[in-house]
This record gives C-alpha cells, sequence and structure tokens, in this order.
C-alpha cells in the first residue's frame, strides 16, 4: 500500500517523537524558526520603513521565490508599485541546481490581493525595460554568485534616485561568497559613505 506524502510526514513524525523524542523536539523548533525567519522583516525593510515615513515608494525585488519577503515589503511599506522580478526557471547558484517549480502559483496566490504588485517572469536583465525608473529601492536576492550579484547592481544601480536604496539578501561570508565579494567590490568602487551591513542584509543609499 501507498502512502500519500501527508501521510508518510505524519508517520514519520510519529516514528521519530516515539523512538527519538529530543530529535522531535528539534525538527519542531526548526520548523518554527524557518517560519518566524519567513515572516519576520528583514534589516533593510525596516530602515526603509524608518526612513519613508509612510511615503508612497517605488521598489523592485529581484528574486521572488514564494513571495515571503514581498509580503513583507508590501506589509510593511507604503508601496505604490512593487516589481517582482523572477524567471521562475531552474538555474545554478554555488555550484547547485535551484528548482522554482510550483513558487510561482504560490507567490501569484499569496500577492494577489495587493494591486499595485506587477510580475516580471523575466532574468533581471531583460527586466530592466520593463522596470524602468526611477525607484526609491532595489532589492536584490537572486542568484548568489558574484557574477550575477555584480550584474544586478550595475544594471540597476542607474535606476535608483538620488537618496534611494540599493540593497540586497545574504550578506555573510563563507556561506554566501559569492554576494559577499560583489557587495565589497561594488562599496569599495564607490566609497563606504551610505553603505549598511546588518545580518543579513546590505544596502546603500545612493
Amino acid at each position: 500500500m501507498f502512502l500519500s506524502s501527508r501521510k508518510t510526514l505524519k508517520l514519520r513524525q510519529r516514528l521519530v517523537k516515539l523512538f527519538a523524542p529530543k530529535l522531535y523536539v528539534d525538527i519542531v523548533d526548526m520548523t518554527n524558526i524557518r517560519r518566524l525567519i519567513d515572516t519576520t522583516p528583514r534589516p533593510m525593510t525596516l530602515f526603509l520603513k524608518e526612513r519613508s515615513k509612510n511615503e508612497e515608494l517605488v521598489g523592485v525585488e529581484i528574486g521572488v521565490a514564494k513571495g515571503n519577503n514581498a509580503l513583507s515589503l508590501l506589509e510593511e511599506l507604503s508601496i505604490r508599485k512593487l516589481f517582482l522580478v523572477d524567471p521562475y526557471m531552474p538555474y545554478l547558484d554555488r555550484g547547485q541546481r535551484v528548482s522554482s517549480k510550483g513558487s510561482s502559483i504560490i507567490a501569484q496566490n499569496k500577492l494577489s490581493s495587493f494591486r499595485q504588485v506587477q510580475f516580471v517572469k523575466k532574468t533581471s536583465k531583460d527586466a530592466v525595460k520593463d522596470v524602468g525608473g526611477p525607484l526609491d529601492f532595489v532589492y536584490i536576492d537572486g542568484n548568489h554568485s558574484c557574477e550575477y550579484v555584480k550584474n544586478d547592481i550595475a544594471l540597476y544601480y542607474p535606476l535608483v534616485k538620488a537618496g534611494g536604496v540599493i540593497g540586497g539578501h545574504d550578506y555573510v561570508p563563507y556561506h554566501d561568497a559569492g554576494v559577499f565579494q560583489a557587495v565589497n567590490e561594488f562599496v569599495q568602487e564607490r566609497g563606504r559613505l551610505g553603505f549598511y551591513a546588518v545580518f543579513p542584509d546590505w544596502w546603500v543609499v545612493k
């Protein structure tokens, strides 16, 4: 007899709870931690919230996935227009194949009530013309390879208006070395004035 994935998961949880209660607690705790991470506003979002003083913003998120951070942006900030750029195609990130199967539908359902959202299902390079400018903020959380992060910064920094903010996720040495390197090179080129890094985010005020 074949069990559905949901029934299989419940059976596994019961077995783990029975034979390894400490491990079961750890699994539950990790699930709760993951949920907390997904729903907690990120540092750059909180910075924008404090800085904007409820001013209506136009922004871009590169790398949308299931829409958790996009939802946080929309709930925390006063946003007039939010471009969500993600091709929703399998890709290599840090040497590993990343699949986005099903993520697009989840994100669209999650954000369906926000009329100021515009999904741009293209690569960040191809989406530049759709987005245009000027922009109040750009949040980069796409491919974490150094080359891609540098390209995203180079493509979208010119679209950010003076006083606007460009930044992103995973500014973590050793874990996301590509992001760390790309951001550091960008900051070194333009100077550290207006640069902020609060784990796990980074951002620059233009």
